[in-house]
């Protein structure tokens, strides 16, 4: 990282401190429109200072949804197995479905008993074959006040720009 892109993430690492959980991976995604271009970052947090983190996007058509599940993915894939943390995203979605629902629709054949298949299968299969893979992550939902973001979540926007 070039030297001034360094001093910015001190800068912004500094105006987020005691803000929020200090130590995690931390995910974002979505799309503007929706359906439109959308983008995920996620950035790993340990006791305030960033210690990694990635970004990408589509410039084809895509959703919220998508955005937030592969973001997921994307930090998933960027632990190890048997490595201990927790994830958080501001997606309900991205949580329950790792936590609560995909057990049920891997039995089913990722069939959803009500309302058929599966929405994203791809993104929802691969997160939870890595989820499963790393029982030393928990993942946890986070809330972002959408006025004051005062959550170190805040951070995957703002280093976007340092990438």
């Amino acid at each position: 990282m070039d030297p001034a892109a360094a001093e910015e993430l001190l800068k912004i690492e500094h105006k987020h401190r005691g803000c929020g959980p200090q130590t995690g991976i931390f995910t974002d995604g979505g799309s503007a429109p929706n359906p439109g271009a959308g983008g995920w970052g996620v950035v790993c947090v340990v006791e305030g200072r960033v210690v990694w983190r990635a970004r990408g996007g589509s410039a084809e058509p895509t959703t919220n949804n998508r955005m937030e599940l592969q973001a997921v993915v994307e930090a998933l894939e960027r632990t190890v197995p048997g490595e201990n943390s927790v994830l958080f995203s501001d997606s309900t979605l991205a949580v329950q479905t790792l936590t609560l629902w995909a057990t049920k629709w891997e039995a089913a054949g990722w069939v959803r008993p009500k309302n058929g298949l599966v929405a994203n299968k791809d993104l929802v299969v691969r997160a939870f074959e890595l989820f499963k893979a790393r029982p030393g992550i928990t993942i946890k939902w986070i809330k972002v006040k959408t006025k004051r973001k005062r959550v170190v979540v805040v951070l995957i926007s703002e280093c976007f720009f340092l990438i």
